[in-house]
């Protein structure tokens, strides 16, 4: 018959082999990773600026309100963190309008779809994410280098990628989404 103890740590009871209830704070349980959220802040979410941290406030200030499309997607017990590009800005919860992800981000390297010679093929970069409130979907500002080739949707363009280039688990999921993997 088994202790109910944990065999690495004989202080500690193991949930798994004890047939008695055991606390909670008795055992850690593993880290749960959330899926990232996507939204916008298409108006300020509440008076004054209390619920954005003090070092991000000329930031946050600077970008919302607005259409750009932030992914939230870590928290801590007080702030949530909102990244866009290179910037990040760490916010109490509050009021956003939650929008589906294509999956795509900013930095991300793009070919535009010729769809039927009605675009020019090109490679280029996403530079911006916005919102498109009367079509309900994100549009994506692409360049190449320092110039805008245009705006499309995310049926107008797919990944593009190196042959030898690693696969993380967004750029995998991205490819299976649009079915080129």
């Amino acid at each position: 018959m088994s202790s109910g103890r944990n065999p690495e740590n004989n202080d500690k009871p193991d949930p798994f082999l004890s047939s008695e209830p055991v606390p909670a704070n008795d055992f850690e349980l593993p880290d749960l990773k959330q899926e990232a959220k996507y939204g916008v802040y298409l108006w300020w979410p509440q008076e004054g600026d209390d619920w954005i941290h003090p070092d991000d406030v000329e930031t946050c200030k600077s970008m919302i309100p607005g259409n750009r499309v932030f992914r939230r997607e870590e928290y801590d017990s007080v702030y949530s963190i909102l990244l866009y590009a290179d910037f990040y800005i760490r916010v109490k919860p509050t009021m956003w309008l939650e929008v589906e992800s294509d999956l795509y981000e900013v930095n991300d390297q793009i070919e535009v779809r010729s769809q039927m010679g009605r675009y020019d093929p090109r490679i280029g970069v996403i530079t911006e994410m916005r919102w498109e409130r009367i079509r309900q979907k994100i549009i994506y500002e692409v360049r190449q280098g320092e110039q805008i080739i245009g705006y499309y949707d995310a049926t107008q363009i797919q990944p593009a990628m190196r042959l030898d280039e690693h696969l993380d688990e967004r750029r995998r999921r991205l490819l299976d989404k649009y079915r080129l993997m």
